[in-house]
């Protein structure tokens, strides 16, 4: 079991906010991690992870909304004193109402930390100790086409880069971009359906991937239905 402490400070609510917030409480937990590996070797080791308030400054006003956050995180290993670490995360927001049926709106995000596992929640790999860095840049467009529908089109770039020992070294070294155009339309109170179009690509750095393997585009079509029970029941 691994004790938390949070410690958190709450700003007065405000219509529009605007000035610097903690919008996260201080949290400290520790723990003994076992079979973790780091520079090529099997080690166990007790582990206390510090994660500082995250500060957000806001400007908005009734047509623009702009954030920038910031979070520290210190990772304090008990044996291996060199496995220390301090890891970083921001991130930016912006949006604009053009008028009353189209806005746009673009952010970007960034992550530097050496336990890339305990930071990706879908990682599908128990990866090893190693700085981690990826930067995240989306930029998007909403149109409301009426009433009852909406269309958006969107774009995403992320530039990933992890220092791995010996044959993995350069595996996660990559730059991605993803295009996606999404279609909402409410049919009434109860029903809604959606469908959308993405396409995506992946680049490794030195132009082959490291791996031996080549890297190809991938399309992918969605369409889904939602049926509201009542405002609390979905399906």
């Amino acid at each position: 079991m691994i004790p938390v402490l949070f410690v958190g400070v709450a700003g007065r609510a405000q219509e529009r906010p605007n000035g610097v917030f903690l919008t996260s409480p201080l949290s400290l937990s520790a723990g003994y991690d076992q079979n973790f590996v780091a520079n090529s070797e099997t080690l166990d080791d007790t582990v206390v992870i510090l994660t500082a308030p995250r500060f957000s400054w806001i400007k908005s006003t009734h047509r623009t909304s702009f954030s920038l956050d910031y979070q520290a995180e210190f990772e304090i290993y008990s044996r291996y004193q060199n496995l220390n670490a301090w890891n970083h995360s921001a991130a930016m927001r912006y949006s604009y109402r053009i008028d009353s049926r189209l806005s746009v709106d673009a952010g970007d995000s960034f992550l530097s930390t050496t336990d890339a596992s305990r930071q990706l929640a879908d990682s599908q790999f128990m990866l090893p100790l190693g700085r981690f860095q990826q930067n995240s840049f989306f930029a998007g467009l909403k149109y409301r086409m009426g009433q009852r529908t909406q269309l958006f089109f969107r774009f995403d770039n992320a530039l990933t880069t992890m220092a791995l020992p010996g044959s993995l070294a350069n595996q996660f070294n990559m730059m991605t971009n993803a295009g996606t155009v999404t279609l909402d339309h409410t049919v009434n109170r109860h029903h809604s359906v959606t469908g959308s179009y993405a396409y995506l690509r992946v680049r490794p750095f030195d132009g082959s991937g490291s791996a031996g393997y080549s890297y190809q585009a991938v399309h992918s079509l969605n369409a889904g239905y939602m049926y509201t029970v009542n405002p609390g029941l979905l399906f």
